[in-house]
């Protein structure tokens, strides 16, 4: 719901549209949900300390609102970008860390 009202609140334009299986990116929604964290703050802060000139909503947007939409919609940082005429399923196989790679007990090395 706080996405979609975020769209119709902002009107977004120049790519910066949020496509609707957003979901469906995991990344996107971890992105999504630490803006969304980050705007509850912003609004919860400036509600309970109205007389103390708080600039939280105004720091949300220059911090946190316009550098994560340009990470997930311009910037090609995930898949997301190419599902513009709709949903691009994404890697199927996502890669793994190779443990052959990893030290093994405690306070070793982490490269062998």
């Amino acid at each position: 719901d706080w996405v979609d009202w975020l769209q119709a609140t902002y009107d977004f334009k120049g790519g910066f549209d949020i496509h609707p299986c957003w979901p469906l990116h995991r990344g996107v929604t971890e992105e999504l949900a630490g803006l969304w964290h980050a705007w509850r703050r912003a609004v919860n802060t400036d509600e309970l300390a109205p007389k103390a000139a708080n600039a939280e909503l105004a720091a949300w947007h220059d911090r946190w609102l316009w550098p994560t939409l340009t990470r997930i919609t311009v910037g090609n940082n995930y898949r997301f970008g190419s599902c513009s005429k709709g949903h691009e399923p994404g890697r199927t196989n996502p890669i793994r860390t190779d443990r052959t790679h990893l030290a093994e007990g405690p306070g070793s090395c982490l490269l062998k």
